[in-house]
C-alpha cells in the first residue's frame, strides 16, 4: 500500500525482538476500541509503524513491531468490568508513552506475563456455571456491538471440544492440505500500489466487531 504520510526515522531498535512467529502465535485480550481522547496520538503511532512497512517492505523488524503494536499498546484490562473507563485511558495513554520512548521489549514483557496469567486463570475455570457466566458476558457485548447473530451463538454454543489427536485430525480434513509457496527469485517485483481510499473504503465494509488477525488490529483501529 503506497502511504502519502511521510516516513519517520525508525527509533524503535531494541538489541532482541521476539520472532515474527511467537508474536502471531501469542493470544491476550485487546481493546476493540481506541479510547476516543487518544485516538490522534494513537493514528499518528499507526502511521509512522505502516510508513515504515511501505518504506521497509523485506524488513522483517519493522513487521515484528506492527504485529507487536495492538498487543502492546491496546492490552485489554481484564476483567474489563472491573476496570473504570479513565484507568482504561490511563493505561493506554502510559503504554504509548513508553513506546514512543522505545520500551518495546518492557511492554512485550507485560503482554507475555498476562497470557501466562490468564491461560492459568482458563484453567481454573472448568466448571460448567462459569462457563455460562462467560458466555453470557461475551454475548452481552456482542448486543452491544450490534452482532445479534454472535450472540445467539454464544449462547447456544456447547463451548471448545477438548482437544486430541481425533480433533486435529477432523480438523485437517476439513481444510485443503497445499505445499508452501515459493517466493520469487531476485529481484523481486515492485511492491503493488493502492490508492489510500480503496483501503479505507474495504476497511469501512468491515461488519462490527470484526475479529482481528494475528496482529490483533481490527478494522476500528
Amino acid at each position: 500500500v503506497e502511504s502519502r504520510s511521510p516516513v519517520h526515522r525508525d527509533t524503535l531498535t531494541p538489541k532482541s525482538l521476539p520472532s515474527l512467529l511467537t508474536v502471531v502465535s501469542t493470544r491476550v485480550p485487546i481493546l476493540q476500541h481506541v479510547p476516543k481522547v487518544l485516538r490522534n496520538v494513537w493514528a499518528g503511532i499507526a502511521t509512522e509503524a505502516l510508513s515504515l512497512i511501505s518504506a521497509r517492505p523485506t524488513d522483517v523488524e519493522v513487521w515484528v513491531k506492527l504485529f507487536m503494536l495492538a498487543k502492546c499498546i491496546l492490552l485489554s484490562p481484564y476483567p474489563r468490568s472491573r476496570c473504570h473507563w479513565r484507568d482504561t485511558v490511563r493505561s493506554v495513554k502510559d503504554r504509548i508513552k513508553r513506546w514512543k520512548n522505545g520500551d518495546v521489549l518492557g511492554l512485550w514483557s507485560e503482554v507475555t506475563t498476562e497470557e501466562a496469567r490468564l491461560q492459568n486463570l482458563g484453567r481454573r475455570k472448568a466448571s460448567l456455571q462459569t462457563q455460562c457466566a462467560d458466555a453470557v458476558r461475551r454475548a452481552r457485548r456482542a448486543v452491544e456491538e450490534g452482532q445479534y447473530r454472535k450472540a445467539i451463538q454464544l449462547l447456544s454454543s456447547s463451548g471448545l471440544v477438548q482437544a486430541s489427536e481425533d480433533v486435529r485430525s477432523e480438523m485437517l480434513a476439513k481444510h485443503p492440505q497445499a505445499t508452501s509457496p515459493r517466493l520469487p527469485p531476485s529481484p523481486t517485483p515492485p511492491p503493488l500500489k493502492i490508492d489510500e481510499s480503496v483501503v479505507l473504503k474495504a476497511l469501512r465494509s468491515f461488519p462490527a466487531g470484526t475479529a482481528p488477525g494475528p496482529s490483533g488490529l481490527r478494522a476500528s483501529h
